[in-house]
């Protein structure tokens, strides 16, 4: 006999039994589900809170605005009259200075050296030059690596130069008090 007539292999009817199985577990699980279903009970009682989760990571921070416009700048008030300086003056409002240099006699035209030793460049400095008459002016600070009538040059020392035109010699003066540091 041919193969063809035979009748039905082993293959086929191994198959055929699988998809009964499948197909019989199918229909019963469909019917006992919709036969199963009692009265809904009453509802249960809350759980616990559960932990708090890990902080997440910041965010990076936005672009910094603009910066706005500068105000316009007020009127300048008028300048008060030209005072007296006096060393009597200077010692109702500031205390006793670290250094006085007392009167010192100097020539024009020569930078001349006062070592305070306060060991700082953090100061506040006066210096006078009193004239003929016993009038004491006050000498302007100069700024570095320019000539000038007085300057800071190192934690110990402050130098001294009169102008040409104050008469010679003359009486100089250098008062400095430390700034506090906070």
């Amino acid at each position: 006999m041919s193969e063809k007539s035979k009748g039905i292999t082993l293959g086929i009817f191994v198959a055929g039994i699988v998809i009964a199985i499948l197909a019989s577990s199918l229909v019963s699980t469909v019917i006992s589900l919709q036969y199963s279903f009692g009265p809904k009970g009453e509802q249960g009682l809350q759980g616990l809170q559960g932990l708090q989760g890990v902080q997440g990571i910041q965010g990076v921070q936005g672009v910094k605005g603009d910066v706005g416009l500068n105000g316009s700048t007020g009127l300048m008030g008028p300048q008060g009259p030209e005072g007296n300086v006096s060393l009597a003056k200077i010692a109702g409002w500031l205390p006793t200075p670290a250094y006085d240099s007392n009167w010192t006699l100097i020539m024009n035209s020569h930078w001349y050296n006062f070592t305070h030793g306060l060991n700082t460049t953090e100061l506040t400095v006066y210096v006078f030059h009193k004239d003929a008459q016993g009038i004491i002016i006050p000498l302007t600070p100069s700024y570095p690596n320019t000539s000038g009538h007085w300057r800071i040059i190192s934690p110990d020392a402050i130098q001294v130069m009169k102008d040409a035109d104050i008469a010679d010699p003359s009486l100089v003066r250098v008062l400095a008090w430390k700034i506090p540091q906070t």
